[in-house]
């Protein structure tokens, strides 16, 4: 009865996919497909395929997702540098859209973020540079980047998961009745709800594969957690594809 009750709800999920706020509830057929397609179907099969792919023991599978030289040549980390640009081109492309100089100035300082954010992930070229010089292994930076510092990576990752709960979840679910124009622009999707989802799915199903005893490569013991930041990027590149095709709030008017 548990198991039923449980895909029950995932399904009736599913299906509010298509009920976005501030969208009409008259949605064909078409796009409900597509948004299954973008919010549950796409990162679950990519998500499975680099899980699958990483504890496989075929050596070739697991050096072409996290290689054991340096991790930041692989799939698993590259897919996250090509969300990051995606996310720069699609805030660089929504600025020129957009008319008021608001909305502009939030679109550019999006941009700046997540550059920022892509020069962190690719710890500011240092690998390239090192790789590229033939930098002896005892020679190279200790301190590559910010974020993985033991300091400082404990309060990142709780202030993105408070935000995903926040943003992601309780907003979608708990605010389909507020009016406030502004507000109903910048909800997201309750698709992105079944992507989170996935990505907790897909982040423990790593965990207890590590802890378990799966074949690896031995190239992430310390960050596994790079297969949910995958799904993070993912998650806040179609919010932001998303708003970037909504028509903001006129001054005392609707968005759309």
């Amino acid at each position: 009865m548990e198991g039923r009750g449980t895909e029950r709800t995932v399904w009736v999920m599913v299906r509010a996919i298509a009920l976005r706020p501030g969208y009409p509830a008259r949605r064909t057929m078409q796009f409900q497909r597509r948004d299954i397609f973008l919010y549950l179907a796409l990162p679950a099969g990519v998500g499975a395929a680099l899980v699958g792919m990483f504890f496989s023991g075929v050596g070739w599978m697991q050096s072409l997702v996290v290689p054991v030289g340096n991790r930041e040549y692989g799939l698993l980390e590259n897919l996250q540098n090509l969300l990051l640009l995606a996310m720069i081109w699609v805030g660089w492309r929504s600025a020129r859209r957009a008319v008021h100089g608001l909305d502009r100035a939030g679109w550019r300082a999006l941009c700046v973020f997540a550059l920022l954010v892509l020069l962190e992930e690719i710890d500011f070229g240092l690998h390239y540079y090192e790789s590229l010089a033939n930098v002896p292994d005892a020679e190279r930076a200790t301190v590559r980047n910010l974020h993985n510092q033991e300091g400082v990576l404990r309060w990142i990752k709780l202030a993105v998961d408070s935000c995903l709960a926040l943003f992601f979840v309780a907003l979608p679910w708990a605010g389909r009745r507020i009016q406030q124009p502004t507000v109903r622009w910048l909800m997201p999707s309750r698709g992105l709800t079944v992507t989170l989802l996935l990505s907790v799915l897909v982040s423990r199903l790593a965990h207890y594969g590590t802890d378990h005893g799966w074949p690896t490569n031995g190239s992430i013991k310390s960050n596994i957690s790079e297969f949910r930041e995958l799904f993070t990027y993912y998650v806040f590149l179609l919010y932001l594809f998303d708003l970037g095709l909504r028509r903001p709030p006129r001054p005392g008017g609707d968005a759309h």
